[in-house]
């Protein structure tokens, strides 16, 4: 039996809809979508940038110390948004057991303490964790500054989580929340869920080898413009 109903709080892109949107059809969890609200101010922007170009005179926790008073100064709109976006449309849950926040990596890297705030603020009962689904390397947010907010920290990779005490997680495909899986025949022999990033060529070249041995693929790449796309359909 379930000890908390589990709300994640992911980014709001299509990638992250497909794979995690089953957690709707649960009782007990819920998927929110958050979107990446400060990418709009135009000042957190040049701040951002400021602090990046300044990075061989200041350590990434006093960039982060920084950012983050710049941050609180626009509490209100974070909050007004936060109040939309979570308040607005978390379930009722109705079993009478705590929430457990899943905030992504990515969430917190663009909030910060705002969000873990917000959540401490209006939900007081509740509790926070975070997952980590990208390699460490690849967040401008410090892993000191997850370790403040979150008593538990989940990774997707084996090797950091041996390295920097964390908790290993296998990255989860909920979509379907299938209950009998073994009686599912697989419609595909090669499923991929991503964004292209930097490797677009990479999967292109792995997928066209793929189709040479005659396997049935499936590929979702996501962020590519659409001239650049190949095999559309």
């Amino acid at each position: 039996m379930l000890k908390n109903n589990y709300v994640m709080l992911a980014a709001n892109n299509k990638e992250i809809e497909l794979m995690y949107g089953g957690l709707n059809d649960s009782l007990y969890a819920q998927l929110i979508l958050i979107d990446y609200l400060p990418s709009k101010s135009r000042l957190l922007n040049k701040i951002r940038s400021v602090l990046y170009r300044a990075r061989k005179l200041l350590n990434k926790r006093q960039r982060e110390k920084i950012e983050y008073f710049f941050l609180k100064l626009g509490k209100r709109r974070y909050y007004k948004y936060f109040n939309k976006a979570i308040k607005n449309r978390i379930k009722s849950f109705e079993n009478g057991k705590p929430i457990c926040f899943i905030v992504m990596a990515r969430v917190f890297e663009c909030y910060g303490k705002i969000i873990t705030d917000y959540l401490k603020k209006y939900y007081p009962e509740s509790r926070h964790v975070s997952f980590f689904v990208d390699v460490l390397n690849s967040f401008q947010t410090s892993l000191s500054m997850y370790r403040e907010s979150f008593p538990i920290i989940f990774s997707f990779d084996k090797t950091e989580c041996k390295n920097y005490n964390l908790l290993y997680c296998l990255e989860p495909f909920s979509y379907t929340l299938l209950n009998d899986i073994e009686n599912i025949e697989p419609e595909y022999d090669v499923t991929f869920i991503g964004a292209a990033k930097d490797r677009y060529n990479d999967i292109i070249a792995v997928y066209e080898k793929l189709r040479e041995n005659n396997l049935k693929l499936d590929f979702y790449i996501f962020g590519v413009k659409e001239e650049d796309q190949k095999y559309k359909n």
